[in-house]
């Protein structure tokens, strides 16, 4: 993931201290560009020697504006830069009390270009860079965080630091790997991490946690300390869950479906509906099957009863979702996770925030008239699907459970995966049994109500 940069640069600085990192370049441009940045700020302290420091008081207040939602917000609203710039790929890795964040872009960032977001909330005029002066102003604001950003060009990386106290930037000729993005984040060592060593990796657990429920969402490959990201499913306490259908409304002005929608797509063994690489999609949905299993005596294989699971709607703003509502109505046996663009709704300062507008309104009167359109296409593609998502077992592996686990006295019910349970899945038998349900009895997705 690359070297550690706060350690690289406080072995650089040594006796200096780490916000005030040492700033050398050979062209006067880049100077006089320092120079505009700290008259701008009307706070920073540039010498001869060329290093500059912004005040830390000054610095912290300024950083501190716009916080967002949840401090963890953070790391979506680097996602949704990577997402607007047109990263090609990503990768988060989280260590015990630190986060790396690298992204591959096609079109170089420099300081100049984000320098005028960093001090104040007045919106920079490109999307994306305000998304990742957003993100920056959040970790500057909080007390817990220390970051170091590098900028990738093709010949030169540019550095921006924040050690808690001072904010400064740093500038070196080299040939980087790849021309993109690479944040580093470290929690501080407070009076409660000193004491408590896990209080720290708690703080880090919470980006975590962000992570996982609202930025799987976004175009590109992104890889989650080296698996790729994905939705993880909400599940009942117990139970199994079949996938039924993926698909989506194509819309040339919507945007890019999600890296994990397109990858559940391709391992569907129907290819009527796989999709391509790139479509562009206002809504994109999922429909799972819950159950549990009830093996009665003397039958080769089981069968299914359903059990109830909640259904929920996702609003999605570049690349990650931003609000999720809950259908006060579900379905028994089946549930659906719905995805819809919500670029045309208005936020708070923070982005990530929608607000209880007309258009927020409008947009959720929309989906419950589009649930019967999905209703057709859902039972439509099960008609024509041949085979469902999963595997299923081959004829002497099938034999051998069928007969080993033959149950002679008394139904046996499995509310929970394990060996058996999922090898009972498995089953030829048993897959044919669910795609015969969800032919003869498609879900009605009329049903849900917001």
């Amino acid at each position: 993931m690359g070297g550690l940069l706060l350690e690289h640069f406080s072995r650089e600085l040594s006796t200096t201290a780490l916000g005030k990192v040492s700033w050398a370049r050979s062209e006067q441009k880049c100077v006089a560009e320092m120079d505009d940045f700290l008259k701008d700020q009307h706070v920073g302290m540039f010498d001869s020697t060329g290093e500059f420091t912004i005040s830390a008081e000054k610095a912290l207040e300024k950083l501190a504006h716009s916080q967002l939602p949840d401090p963890a917000f953070w790391i979506l609203k680097i996602l949704q830069f990577a997402t607007v710039h047109g990263a090609s790929n990503g990768r988060i890795a989280f260590g015990r009390t630190s986060i790396h964040l690298q992204f591959t872009l096609r079109n170089p960032v420099n300081f100049s270009q984000i320098r005028g977001g960093l001090g104040t909330v007045k919106p920079l005029k490109e999307p994306a860079l305000e998304h990742l002066v957003t993100g920056l102003r959040a970790l500057g604001g909080r007390g817990d965080r220390k970051f170091a950003l590098r900028l990738m060009q093709q010949d030169c990386s540019e550095y921006l630091l924040w050690d808690g106290q001072d904010l400064s930037a740093k500038f070196e000729e080299e040939r980087p790997p790849f021309t993109g993005l690479h944040l580093e984040v470290r929690s501080g060592k407070g009076f409660l991490g000193k004491l408590v060593d896990a209080f720290q990796v708690s703080l880090r657990t919470n980006e975590g946690t962000v992570l996982k429920e609202n930025g799987f969402t976004v175009p590109f490959t992104l890889l989650v300390d080296g698996k790729s990201a994905t939705f993880q499913h909400e599940h009942p306490p117990k139970g199994f869950c079949q996938p039924v259908v993926w698909d989506c409304l194509p819309d040339e002005k919507g945007p890019i479906l999600p890296r994990f929608f397109r990858d559940e797509q391709r391992t569907s063994a129907d290819p009527s509906y796989s999709l391509q690489a790139r479509v562009h999609a206002s809504a994109f949905w999922c429909v799972h099957y819950h159950y549990v299993l009830e093996h009665k005596p003397f039958k080769p294989a089981p069968r299914s009863k359903p059990v109830y699971c909640p259904s929920s709607l996702h609003f999605l703003k570049d690349g990650v979702v931003v609000r999720t509502d809950r259908f006060s109505v579900g379905m028994m046996g089946y549930s659906l996770e719905l995805f819809v663009d919500a670029s045309d709704c208005p936020t708070d300062l923070g982005g990530l925030n929608l607000r209880q507008t007309k258009e927020y309104l409008s947009l959720r009167y929309a989906v419950t008239q589009m649930l019967e359109e999905l209703t057709k296409k859902t039972g439509e593609q099960l008609q024509t699907c041949r085979k469902l998502w999963g595997k299923t077992l081959g004829s002497w592996e099938s034999f051998v459970t069928m007969t080993s686990h033959l149950p002679l006295s008394g139904s046996v019910h499995y509310t929970v995966p394990g060996l058996l349970s999922n090898r009972l899945n498995a089953l030829p038998r048993f897959r044919r049994h669910l795609l015969r349900r969800f032919k003869n009895n498609p879900p009605d997705l009329t049903t849900l109500k917001l």
